[in-house]
């Protein structure tokens, strides 16, 4: 049966399918990886205010890596972070104000810089990094400075 359509036709069949498979692959990183979960706890409800990082690398617990997809604002009353628009199916951008954070650790992961923050919420202990020098630097300028475990050097 495909093998009567027209290229045109098939064009037109496969990118239905294409945005509807990526919609759900992208939605299902979002519940499996923790982004669902740190997003019911740290939902943002205000656009993002501060020195803003585009094309950032995160991680969201253990499962989920966010390779140069994410967008972070550092401030002085927090962190906001967001994945561009082809990745928010799912992906509520997210606020972690300065006050849930209970640690904030900077060291390097195979001479990259990471910056890992560590929140404990009423549903328990939720956790974020992200990577890169220029946001590492932002985080230790802004963070409160008794959150800070270790400085890069």
């Amino acid at each position: 049966m495909l093998e009567n359509l027209s290229p045109v036709a098939m064009a037109a069949l496969f990118l239905p399918a294409f945005v509807a498979f990526w919609c759900l692959v992208v939605y299902l990183i979002s519940r499996l990886g923790g982004w669902a979960s740190l997003a019911e706890d740290f939902r943002a409800t205000n656009e993002p205010t501060g020195e803003a990082f585009s094309w950032t690398s995160g991680k969201v617990h253990f499962f989920s890596n966010y390779n140069n997809s994410l967008i972070a604002t550092v401030s002085r009353t927090g962190v906001h972070v967001a994945p561009w628009f082809a990745f928010r199916i799912g992906h509520e951008p997210i606020f972690i104000p300065w006050h849930t954070v209970r640690g904030i650790i900077q060291g390097y992961y195979f001479f990259r810089p990471y910056t890992h923050l560590a929140m404990m919420t009423p549903s328990g202990e939720k956790s974020i990094t992200l990577y890169g020098r220029r946001v590492a630097e932002s985080l230790a300028r802004n963070a409160p400075e008794n959150l800070m475990r270790r400085k890069l050097q």
